[in-house]
C-alpha cells in the first residue's frame, strides 16, 4: 500500500473470551475516543461542518426498533415461516439481495427456507408479471 491508494474497506476485528457486548461496545467507544485524541490532540473533531465529540458515550440504537423508526414495518415475532417471508419481502422491497443457507441434517427446515425462498412475497409481482 502507499499513500495514494485507499483501500476499500479497513476493519479491526476485536475478539475477548468471557466479556459482554456491553463492554465490547465500552471498549469500542473508547479505542476511537484514544485514536481521535492522539491523531487530533482532542476529543472533537469537525466534519463537514459538524462537530463530532467523541468524549461522549455513543449514543445506541436498538435494530429492531431502528427500523421502524424509519419507517419499515417488521413482524412482531420474527421466528415464524411467516416472519421469515415477511423479511424476504422487505429485503426485496430495499434492493437487498439475500441469499439463504441450508443447515445440514435439517432437511425440512432447508425445504421450507427453499420454498420460502423461491416464491414471490405476498403482494408482489413475480418477473414475468412485470
Amino acid at each position: 500500500m502507499d499513500p495514494t491508494h485507499n483501500p476499500e474497506f479497513t476493519s479491526c476485528e476485536v475478539y475477548m473470551a468471557n466479556t459482554t457486548l456491553e463492554y465490547m461496545m465500552e471498549l469500542t467507544e473508547q479505542l476511537f475516543r484514544e485514536l481521535v485524541h492522539i491523531v487530533h490532540s482532542t476529543t472533537c473533531i469537525t466534519v463537514q461542518d459538524t462537530c463530532i465529540d467523541f468524549s461522549q458515550p455513543f449514543h445506541r440504537i436498538d435494530v429492531y426498533e431502528g427500523l421502524i423508526q424509519c419507517g419499515i414495518h417488521l413482524p412482531e415475532d420474527l421466528h415464524t415461516p411467516e416472519a421469515l417471508q415477511s423479511m424476504l419481502h422487505i429485503c426485496h422491497e430495499h434492493g437487498i439481495q439475500v441469499r439463504l443457507m441450508c443447515v445440514k441434517n435439517k432437511k425440512s427446515r432447508c425445504q421450507q427456507y427453499k420454498q420460502l425462498h423461491t416464491s414471490t412475497p405476498a403482494g408482489a409481482k413475480s418477473h414475468n408479471e412485470q
